[in-house]
């Protein structure tokens, strides 16, 4: 039995150049998806392989912009969460329009489906 999802599984970015040039470009949000999930898995199993690196990201983070913002427990992980959990929203919310952009004679749109 086929199960059906709510969420939206592809992007369509259209963009139109005056009469002549018209491109679609169709972006499968599921795959990138699961791209991130992969890199996820894999900044994971670096971070068990290799646990002195967290304290080395930690110093250059110190001296860089961020000295002023204390960091205690960094870990790469968690932005790969974070863009997981961006995806999953921008595509629990079915078709709706992310972008319409009309400059003179280009026009650029960016629907989610």
């Amino acid at each position: 039995m086929w199960t059906r999802s709510s969420l939206s599984n592809i992007m369509l970015v259209k963009i139109k150049h005056g009469r002549k040039m018209r491109i679609t470009i169709p972006l499968a949000l599921g795959a990138f998806q699961e791209v991130i999930e992969s890199l996820e898995d894999l900044v994971w199993l670096y971070e068990k392989v290799f646990p002195g690196w967290n304290k080395n990201i930690k110093k250059l983070l110190q001296q860089s912009i961020a000295s002023s913002i204390p960091i205690e427990n960094f870990s790469l992980v968690l932005p790969f969460q974070l863009l997981k959990e961006v995806f999953y929203e921008l595509r629990k919310h079915g078709r709706w329009q992310l972008a319409e952009i009309d400059i003179e004679d280009i026009k650029v749109k960016v629907e989610i489906f």
